[in-house]
């Protein structure tokens, strides 16, 4: 009877010990938090996420360290999930410092593309610039012209490694995010896929004049300067 005993401790400890070997793999790992109320809200946002057996599937665009550590913490638990992010930065130099950051992580992906087209930034952004067309500072209709024909090369042509996204969380720059949102639902997401987005300079209406978004949820994280809001569509 001990050495039934015995045997059984041996092999839960051995079990647990696999498991602790196999997080690396399955969560990648933390490399701090960034704004903890920012966290929280993502953490909100990774609940409601459908889980199936296969990791979630997550894109961002952009970079932030939140969201990776909000995913992590969800997938130490025992029953957690795991997760594999693709994250599109379209700056050469910011990516290449999310690689950086990132390096050794199997599940976190860094592509140097813009998450938008040629053709949806003629259709969606372009139209909504309320700058002066000849300004080349921001917010104007030239500086944007100006940024985006300097990134011929680097608008979207990867898709994620994971397929249609699970999540996905937008930190990007102002009247980017109609284009965005365009190029995401070319199959890039699906129907019960929820989204995380800075509603910066009221990134609400600008979708809400395309796409009918439902589930919203809204806060305000203590040290950030734009509410977030996370929806379906």
């Amino acid at each position: 009877m001990r050495l039934q005993f015995l045997l059984c401790v041996v092999f839960g400890v051995w079990v647990h010990g696999v498991w602790l070997l196999s997080l690396p793999k399955q969560c990648g790992n933390s490399q701090g938090g960034g704004s903890s109320k920012l966290g929280d809200f993502i953490t909100k946002a990774i609940h409601v996420v459908s889980k199936g057996s296969a990791p979630i599937c997550v894109i961002e665009v952009g970079t932030t360290v939140a969201l990776n550590h909000a995913l992590y913490e969800q997938c130490i638990p025992p029953g957690g999930h795991s997760f594999d992010i693709t994250s599109y930065e379209g700056m050469p130099d910011m990516a290449q410092a999310a690689a950086s950051r990132w390096e050794g992580h199997d599940n976190v992906h860094i592509v140097n593309e813009l998450v938008i087209t040629g053709e949806n930034i003629e259709k969606y952004v372009l139209p909504a610039v309320e700058g002066a067309p000849d300004g080349d500072e921001f917010p104007n209709k030239g500086f944007y012209m100006r940024v985006y024909g300097n990134m011929q090369g680097n608008f979207f042509l990867t898709p994620p490694t994971c397929g249609a996204a699970d999540l996905v969380l937008v930190d990007s720059t102002r009247y980017a995010h109609a284009g965005i949102f365009a190029t995401l639902k070319e199959g890039l997401v699906h129907d019960e896929t929820v989204f995380v987005v800075e509603d910066d300079s009221d990134v609400r209406a600008e979708l809400e004049k395309h796409w009918k978004l439902r589930d919203v949820v809204t806060s305000h994280p203590a040290g950030e300067q734009w509410p977030w809001i996370r929806f379906r569509i």
